[in-house]
């Protein structure tokens, strides 16, 4: 199940994002032939002491189809307590706007945004000469 909820941002989610995962892109990444990614540190989700994850960023987008596009991947561990409900928070630094999912999840997991933005909305949001920071939260509830 993922729900995705988009949001205006207002200041009190900015301090949610200063423990989050994040992946810087310049411009030049864009050019990047597709498969071609980078990935964030791994992070530990709210309200959890064993859910882990991590974001990949394919510059390039992840596959021929989705070229132009950057493709963003969330990887990670749900622990060993059972099921539960993991919501992810991402947004690009500078944006307005937040984009919210929600997945259950056991064991590992992964969500594909194989197409989260476009090159083209890219250039419009930032100049060249600027990086693009892409960040995701995690908050965990046990099921």
């Amino acid at each position: 199940m993922t729900t995705v909820i988009k949001n205006p941002m207002t200041s009190s989610d900015v301090a949610e994002f200063t423990n989050c995962a994040r992946v810087k892109v310049t411009s030049c990444l864009l050019d990047s032939d597709f498969g071609d990614f980078d990935g964030s540190d791994e992070k530990l989700a709210f309200n959890s002491e064993a859910v882990t994850y991590r974001i990949r960023c394919y510059h390039g987008g992840d596959r021929a189809e989705n070229k132009g596009h950057i493709s963003l991947y969330i990887n990670g561990n749900a622990g060993p307590e059972g099921d539960k409900i993991i919501t992810f928070t991402i947004r690009i630094r500078g944006d307005v706007e937040i984009k919210t999912f929600r997945l259950i999840a056991a064991n590992a997991f992964s969500l594909s945004l194989p197409k989260f933005i476009s090159h083209n909305d890219v250039k419009k949001l930032f100049d060249k000469d600027s990086a693009l920071t892409i960040e995701c939260t995690a908050t965990c509830q046990q099921i």
